[in-house]
Formats: C-alpha cells, sequence, structure tokens
C-alpha cells in the first residue's frame, strides 16, 4: 500500500484506508477489520491507476512540476475519499481508541500533503521541490510524525486482528 515517489517519501501510507459502513451501531471486530481491509484494497487499486509523470515526457521542469502537483491532487482526493470512508465506520469498542488515532493520522497527512502541493506549485525546479520534499520528510515534521501515527495504529489494529484470528492483511509500514 506504500510507494515511494520522486516528490515524496513515504505518503503512500496514506493509501492504507479504512472501510465504510453507514448508519446502524458498532460493527463486529472482524466485520470492521475486514472492511478497513477491503477499503485499503480499493485504495490501492485506484492509486495504481494514477499514472506518475517522468521528467523526460516534458520539455522544462515547470511543466513537469505542472504535472507532479496534479497527480499529488488526485492522489489527495483519493485520501481524501478513504477517509470519508473511514470517518463512516463504527468501530467496536476494542478498537476505536486505534481507529480514532488512525483517522488523525490522516488529518495530518492530508495536511502535509496540502502543504506539498502548495510547495510544489511554487517551485520553479526540480531542485527547489526537493528541498520542500525534504523539509515535508524530515524527522520531526507534521508528515513524519503523521506516518509514524499512522502505522503505529495500523500495527495495534492488525494485533486486534491476529490475537483474535481474524484473517485480515492491513499492510503496515515496516
Amino acid at each position: 500500500m506504500w510507494q515511494r515517489l520522486i516528490v515524496i517519501a513515504g505518503i503512500g501510507v496514506a493509501l492504507l484506508l479504512a472501510a465504510g459502513c453507514k448508519g446502524g451501531g458498532s460493527l463486529s471486530l472482524d466485520e470492521y477489520l475486514q472492511r478497513l481491509e477491503d477499503v485499503g484494497e480499493e485504495a490501492d487499486r485506484k492509486g495504481e491507476d494514477i499514472e506518475s509523470p517522468s521528467v523526460d515526457d516534458y520539455d522544462n521542469e515547470p511543466d513537469y512540476l505542472d504535472a507532479v502537483a496534479e497527480e499529488r491532487r488526485e492522489r489527495f482526493r483519493l485520501i481524501e475519499d478513504s477517509v470519508d470512508e473511514f470517518k463512516s465506520l463504527k468501530p467496536p469498542s476494542e478498537a476505536k481508541d486505534a481507529h480514532d488515532r488512525y483517522l488523525d493520522s490522516f488529518g495530518h497527512i492530508l495536511s502535509a500533503f496540502d502543504d506539498l502541493i502548495e510547495g510544489l506549485e511554487a517551485s520553479s525546479s526540480i531542485d527547489e521541490a526537493n528541498e520542500v520534499v525534504d523539509r515535508l520528510n524530515a524527522g520531526g515534521s507534521e508528515l513524519s510524525n503523521a506516518l509514524e501515527d499512522g502505522r503505529d495504529a495500523c500495527r495495534d489494529l492488525q494485533g486486534l486482528a491476529d490475537d483474535n484470528d481474524i484473517n485480515v492483511d492491513l499492510k503496515c509500514a515496516e
């Protein structure tokens, strides 16, 4: 579920999202985790359909950076859609804390993603764009912390699945 593109390392964690259930009470743990896995897989499939621009396809850096910013906007919309589905879940009590932490991490990831897009749009060269990426990926940055928090919450959810013999693979990054 996670990929590294030239403009942002590890942002694909955001594609590891959760699931959709509208209305009613909370889901069983099994159903909740299965839906979490299903939406993550759907996000993966949709993410694979988004083409990453190649610098070789453009005559100049500004045009390439515009294409990268547009590709990032597409990924941003994909993450937003998945987060909307995740928000609609009614997790069982044993998963609520990890669910809330997972959801909170995506709020921070989306904020950093928005900063990335703005930075790319303001960049006039690949070097400037790389500076934006480096700043966003720096240890202790909002993105770095959000990715770690998301991984921790995902691992906690996977642990719940494993402890309860629920056969899902949430593909939490190492």
